[in-house]
C-alpha cells in the first residue's frame, strides 16, 4: 500500500484432501517518504558493467561536486566512499574481490542512485 491506513490481509489454504486453514492479519501503514529523489538516468551514470580495474561515474554539469558515491559489498560494508567533483570521475577499485557490489550516489540535495555491479 502506497496511502496511510490500516489494512487486513485473509489467507486461506486448502489441501488436497478439502482440510482448510484461514489466517488474517491487520498491518499498519504509516508515510514512509524519506524525502529522496531519484536520479535521472542523465543526471549520472555509472560505467563499466562488469568492471575490472576503475569504475567511471559520468555526473551532469549541477551535480559535479555535489555528490558522493558508496561502494558496498555483497555482504553490505561499506568499501569506497568518494567525492564526485568532476562531471567525469575515475575510481581505482584493482584493490577490490571479484564479486557483485551495490553503489549509491548521493547528492547534497539528497537525491539518489542505486544500483548493482559486479566485478571480474
Amino acid at each position: 500500500p502506497t496511502v496511510t491506513g490500516n489494512y487486513t490481509l485473509m489467507v486461506t489454504v486448502t489441501n488436497s484432501v478439502g482440510c482448510s486453514f484461514a489466517a488474517g492479519f491487520t498491518e499498519t501503514v504509516v508515510n514512509c517518504s524519506i524525502g529522496l529523489k531519484e536520479l535521472d538516468l542523465d543526471e549520472a551514470s555509472v560505467s563499466p558493467n562488469p568492471m575490472s580495474n576503475i569504475l567511471i561515474i559520468k555526473l551532469s554539469e549541477s551535480l559535479a561536486n555535489k555528490a558522493t558515491i558508496e561502494l558496498y559489498d555483497a555482504v553490505g560494508k561499506l568499501v569506497i566512499k568518494e567525492s564526485l567533483i568532476n562531471t567525469s570521475n575515475i575510481i581505482n577499485i584493482s584493490n577490490l574481490q571479484d564479486g557483485i557490489y551495490i553503489y549509491k550516489i548521493i547528492t547534497s540535495n539528497s537525491s539518489l542512485k542505486v544500483g548493482k555491479l559486479i566485478k571480474n
